[in-house]
């Protein structure tokens, strides 16, 4: 179907809409078909009938013929419908946990390099200050506080 035209596409919100649409139609060939009975009614009353009742009556097996079908296949545009929302929920599911599995990730390896920096003696926060044993801190990272140099290395 042509969003363009203003018909719903194939998304589950285009297949609500269309499913809509069949109901909507289900319900006048509906009433079309009572309007239809009851001029039935009155002909086998004797009563004479306009030439556009008289067609209407003769219509009668192309309304049933149709009210049928949009019958049968109401319940599939539904289905389809719900299997494209299941879809829909599963796949936002999965975006959702994988989402949270890298956030997961990203802060244990904050929290890793944080518990490893407070295990820091002074003695090796020093050494990296003043560049003992050939570890040093260039110029640009030396500061009074050595955690405050180290944590941008994150």
């Amino acid at each position: 179907l042509n969003p363009a035209k203003g018909m719903p596409n194939d998304s589950p919100d285009g297949l609500e809409k269309f499913s809509q649409v069949v109901e909507k139609k289900i319900r006048n060939l509906e009433k079309r078909k009572t309007k239809i009975l009851v001029l039935v009614d009155q002909k086998k009353g004797g009563k004479s009938l306009e030439a556009d009742q008289v067609a209407s009556v003769n219509s009668l097996p192309f309304v049933e013929a149709n009210l049928e079908q949009l019958r049968e296949f109401l319940p599939q545009f539904k289905s389809i419908s719900n299997e494209h929302e299941k879809a829909r929920k599963k796949a936002a599911r999965r975006e959702e946990a994988k989402r949270l599995d890298s956030e997961f990730k990203r802060a244990k390896g904050v929290l890793s390099t944080l518990h490893y920096l407070s295990l820091l003696t002074l003695d090796l926060k020093e050494s990296l200050l003043t560049g003992l044993n050939g570890l040093k801190l260039t110029k640009k990272e030396k500061s009074t506080d050595c955690d405050s140099a180290l944590i941008p290395l994150l």
